[in-house]
């Protein structure tokens, strides 16, 4: 019988915005358990071809997870999807990177980071770094309000044997909440 040893990082969705007015802004972090610090990866509004919303992939290191200065948005809390080796972590940069960025040509529905981070949880799912049924889970919080996403983020934490899987990062008035 193998020892079992703590995966010595983790996959989250971030949260950034209250949701109520904007979509809330969705990137995904790689981190090791409880770091402040991450690896993040996200689509962000392309400035040189605005007013059409097309996005470009920004990866950058060592970012606080909390309190960005590079985000008007607060962060509200970070959702566990995922937990991996070493190896993997290598394995789903790549994946990730993969993504195309959104390009929105004004011919239908426009996609945003929310739509980007949906399809690279599908590239992941199918490759078998996330649970069965992940990529539809978080399908299902697209457009919704921070504090509803966590609420479901609780529920499935509960029905995943009790874990909770939201850490609260500040309110709806700039003040710090205790980390869950």
């Amino acid at each position: 019988m193998s020892a079992s040893y703590p995966s010595p990082f983790h996959l989250s969705l971030i949260v950034d915005g209250f949701g109520t007015k904007e979509p809330c802004h969705w990137s995904l972090a790689l981190h090791p358990p409880r770091s402040e610090t991450c690896t993040l990866l996200q689509v962000l509004p392309d400035p040189d071809l605005l007013p059409r919303k097309s996005y470009t992939y920004s990866r950058r290191e060592n970012v606080k997870i909390f309190h960005r200065p590079d985000t008007p948005l607060p962060s509200q809390g970070r959702i566990l999807l995922a937990k991996l080796s070493t190896r993997q972590y290598r394995q789903l940069i790549h994946i990730i990177q993969k993504e195309p960025a959104p390009k929105n040509e004004g011919n239908g529905k426009e996609e945003t980071c929310q739509d980007w981070c949906v399809n690279a949880c599908i590239n992941l799912e199918v490759d078998e770094f996330v649970e069965p049924g992940t990529s539809e889970w978080v399908y299902t919080l697209m457009g919704k309000s921070a504090s509803e996403m966590r609420r479901e983020a609780m529920k499935r934490g509960a029905l995943k044997g009790g874990t909770v899987v939201w850490f609260d990062a500040v309110d709806e008035k700039g003040r710090a909440r205790s980390m869950c």
